[in-house]
């Protein structure tokens, strides 16, 4: 009903606007544009959180993409992912999954044209500049968002100008890096922007081993714009970007347990044993790793190595028609597509004699997986099948080597990407308009925005694996590798008794499988600004944004460790959401130089498909919704010698979309919808010192939590009566436990028998002390293990502190930036952190006039202090230990420019 109203509903405002200038009067002395993803905005003159970087700050900071913004702006932080490339957080609100299924809360847009997929690391060229904000967004048009958006804007062409702008640079580990802007006026009115750049480094973990090393790039991006002013009134704008980037892989290093409480081999397993007590000689991981806390730069890896490739193109039209005066109608038009080929690799220095040599006692059969197609193993391949633990730890090695051969299949594969890569995004293809109407009305009482927004979304992932014939053990006749994968692995031997009530489609298929994810979104949105003529220093925006989405999925699963489609039993399944927000804000100017502010405003992210679950009835999730407010104060006080900005906020998520993952089976996830906050406070400080020296402060203090949910890879009161009925007497408590109802009575013999059970199961050590952070508890009313998790995926506070320098001598201009960021360590996972961080960056730079131009010569080096802290950890110590990446350690350069006009 709502697409039907689309069109029309949009030609009936416009309409409007056509007739009301004649109405009233045409003068006014300013235009109020928007905030959100404009050009070369003052901060201070918005009612609403925003950072924002010209184009010196680019060149400071060394900002040539998403991922550069972060160690510069309290608050946000960025942690790479396999998929989506990286993973945003503002304000504690942030997507906590890299899958397909999972958007990003935090928008991102290139030069107005959002960013289905934040894909891969690529960087971009002409950047002139970049403004971050926080909290909803989508009352003046484009893709909506629930926690804030990154803008990345391009400069446009220029009329009056020939201008050219090229530089290069060199640093350590091989990094070399060249660009060059051409703005090339071809008449009075059409003019042509061109810019294009390399940069390639070398990885800075060397391998000694096979293949490349980790943390390499090499990245190509090229530009072209053209600006036609057709008439006086009419402005048409076009771009085209191409961005390509081979990317070393990502090198996850083995850590000891983290500060999360995660207890390593020791975990206690779902059915409430535990290797230690049970130990059967299993009281060792099953992979045995040597780990370090300690940042490595060399690893001698024993898979071969090979890079990731991210491509990524679009192009932009847009118009602008001043049809009338202080009314104009704004068309903008985008069109972009990319692909991600995604390598990973966990402890490439594993070798054949680290894995246990207890997993080898039991040979298999000459053809044990022959009957992988939905048929269990025969028993008499497992040593004792009642203990479950031992069934899914003990028997991996034998199932990854169960073809003898020199370069065992386990070493190669068991913990790494499949044979040519994983294509994480897949013939990714997105659309979207956008026809908006804005002006002023009532003599400037009134700035309004009005418009219709479409965007279209065609994505997927995974891709067909070969097929391998078993019989032909040394693969004599195959170009291509067999892969066997721990998640297969897990999934076979969950046959047995693990995942009982698993769905029947979803049996025995590999984590790998073929998924698209077609997307429709439609939208109306407004907002208003009023200036009382009674009151010259209030101002009250009123904003409205309604969104109707709708989704479709299409599943092929693959067979494990065969990868045979199952084509002919796809898995299809659809679903719309639909929502309407409003926004409020007062603005009350307490001097010429200053204002307070008060936000509230609602937000909107639809559901989805979880494209890695193992049941149908956890395909889908729903959409989520947040409360958002803020209080602010802004001022340019001393003669504008200190500008200050603070704000309070608090938001509230009903539904938020959460993502909890299997620890025996990482790739294995359940997304849950459960409320959650969000609160803190941001103060920013700008002092000028003296003429040449200024201070910069900037400091976010962050809380977060979500309410208690129920943990589904945890058993349940049923389950746990069920195993203590057909417990041995080993592991029996001998208690009655067929009268046992909810709630449970810890007083009651068979309800203690089975909390008991419950707590084993929840808690995270032998003592029944809750894993710091989670706090998992048995809930007797509904007979579960619960969780709860507190700032996840951002610090509680942070901190950007920066000084800048600026004299000019009789050779030209020096400048000094020297800054020092922090963040505290923070949760990634459930019982997983990562380190915080302490980073001090220094640039010099001397800038002099030449015959034709200005030339540019500067010093940097970012992370000078070497400071080792980690970015992004994962919990894999069901199989291992921990796993971690390290940021980027101490690198220097030195950068070359000229610029001539």
């Amino acid at each position: 009903m709502f697409k039907k109203f689309f069109i029309p509903l949009f030609f009936f405002i416009q309409s409007l606007f056509l007739i009301i200038p004649n109405a009233f009067s045409d003068s006014i002395e300013e235009v109020i544009v928007e905030a959100e993803r404009q050009s070369g905005i003052d901060v201070l003159d918005e009612a609403a959180s925003l950072k924002s970087f010209d184009l010196e700050d680019l060149e400071t900071n060394q900002i040539a993409s998403f991922g550069d913004v972060a160690n510069f702006v309290p608050g946000l932080t960025a942690s790479p992912t396999g998929s989506q490339g990286l993973r945003f957080t503002i304000r504690g609100i942030g997507a906590r999954d890299s899958q397909l299924g999972v958007e990003t809360r935090v928008g991102l847009y290139i030069d107005d044209a959002f960013l289905g997929r934040a894909v891969g690391s690529f960087d971009l060229v002409d950047l002139e500049n970049v403004i971050v904000e926080k909290g909803p967004t989508g009352f003046t048009g484009g893709r909506n968002a629930v926690g804030g958006s990154i803008s990345l804007i391009s400069a446009k062409p220029m009329f009056d100008e020939f201008l050219g702008r090229v530089s290069a640079g060199v640093g350590n580990y091989g990094s070399k890096s060249v660009s060059g802007i051409f703005n090339i006026p071809i008449s009075d009115n059409f003019s042509s922007r061109i810019g294009l750049a390399k940069s390639v480094r070398d990885g800075w973990v060397e391998n000694d081993g096979l293949g490349e090393d980790f943390w390499g790039y090499d990245r190509d991006s090229y530009r072209i714009s053209f600006l036609w002013q057709a008439n006086e009134n009419i402005e048409v704008n076009y771009s085209y970007d191409l961005n390509e980037a081979e990317n070393q892989p990502a090198f996850f290093q083995a850590i000891p347990d983290t500060n999360g409480g995660d207890l390593g081999p020791y975990t206690v397993g779902v059915f409430g044993f535990n290797f230690q007590t049970f130990s059967y000689e299993l009281s060792e991981p099953v992979v045995e790793v040597p780990e370090s806390i300690d940042r490595h730069d060399t690893v001698n890896s024993n898979v071969l190595i090979e890079n990731g490739i991210t491509e990524s193109s679009g192009h932009s039209l847009s118009l602008r028609w001043d049809w009338a005066q202080d009314h104009s109608f704004i068309f903008s038009g985008t069109y972009r597509k990319a692909e991600t080929l995604n390598r990973f690799y966990f402890y490439p220095d594993l070798n054949q004699d680290q894995l246990p040599v207890r997993a080898f006692n039991e040979p298999f059969p000459n053809n044990p997986l022959a009957t992988v197609n939905r048929q269990i193993p025969q028993s008499e391949t497992f040593p004792e099948p009642s203990f479950p633990e031992y069934q899914r730890f003990c028997c991996v090695a034998p199932y990854a080597v169960f073809v003898d051969s020199p370069d065992p299949l386990a070493i190669r594969t068991l913990l790494n990407s499949p044979p040519g890569g994983d294509l994480a995004l897949r013939d990714h293809e997105q659309f979207s308009i956008e026809f908006k109407q804005e002006g002023t009305l009532f003599d400037g009482q009134i700035d309004y925005v009005a418009g219709i927004y479409y965007f279209n979304e065609r994505t997927g992932n995974g891709q067909q694996l070969p097929s391998v014939p078993y019989s032909d053990p040394n693969f004599e006749n195959l170009q291509v590798d067999h892969s066997l994968f721990w998640s297969d692995v897990i999934e076979l031997i969950s046959l047995m008794e693990f995942d009982d009530d698993i769905d029947p489609d979803f049996l025995a298929t590999s984590f790998i499988s073929l998924n698209d994810i077609d997307t429709d979104s439609y939208a109306v949105f407004t907002q208003w600004n009023y200036h009382p003529f009674w009151n010259d220093r209030l101002h009250i925006t009123l904003g409205l944004r309604h969104t109707y989405e709708e989704k479709s999925l299409n599943r092929i699963l693959l067979r494990a460790i065969t990868f045979d489609s199952l084509d002919d039993k796809p898995i299809n399944d659809e679903n719309d959401w639909t929502s309407l927000d409003p926004e409020l804000k007062v603005q009350y100017d307490v001097s010429n130089a200053g204002f307070v502010y008060l936000r509230y405003s609602e937000g909107f992210r639809p559901g989805n498909f979880n494209v890695l679950t193992r049941k149908v009835s956890d395909l889908g999730f729903e959409a989520e919704f947040i409360d958002s407010f803020e209080i602010g104060y802004k001022a340019s006080l001393f003669d504008d010698t200190v500008t200050v900005e603070f704000a309070a906020f608090r938001n509230e998520m009903e539904n938020g979309q959460s993502t909890i993952r299997n620890i025996f089976s990482p790739l294995q996830r359940s997304i849950i919808n459960t409320d959650s906050m969000s609160e803190g406070i941001e103060l920013n400080l700008q002092v000028v010192l003296s003429d040449e020296l200024s201070l910069s402060f900037e400091y976010a203090y962050l809380r977060s939590n979500n309410e208690r949910f129920v943990n589904p890879f945890y058993i349940d009161y049923e389950y746990a009566i069920e195993k203590e009925k057909n417990a041995n007497a080993f592991s029996s408590s001998g208690a009655n436990v067929d009268d046992v109802v909810l709630p449970l009575d810890p007083n009651l013999p068979g309800d203690a028998a089975i909390i008991d059970r419950l707590e084993n199961a929840c808690y995270g050590d032998l003592k029944g002390n809750p894993i710091p952070n989670i706090a998992r508890l048995v809930d007797f009313e509904i007979g579960a293990c619960t969780d709860r998790l507190t700032n996840f995926g951002a610090p509680i506070n942070s901190l950007l502190v920066s000084l800048e320098y600026s004299k000019f001598l009789s050779w030209g201009e020096l400048r000094a930036n020297l800054s020092y960021s922090h963040k505290d360590s923070y949760f990634v996972g459930s019982t997983i952190d990562i380190t915080d961080r302490d980073i001090v960056d220094l640039r010099l730079t001397g800038e002099f006039e030449m015959a034709k131009g200005i030339g540019k010569i500067a010093l940097w080096s970012q992370n000078i202090l070497n400071n080792e802290y980690t970015i992004n950890a994962l919990d894999v110590s069901a199989i291992a230990t921990d796993a971690a990446l390290y940021g980027t350690p101490r690198t220097f350069g030195i950068d070359f420019g000229f610029e001539w006009q």
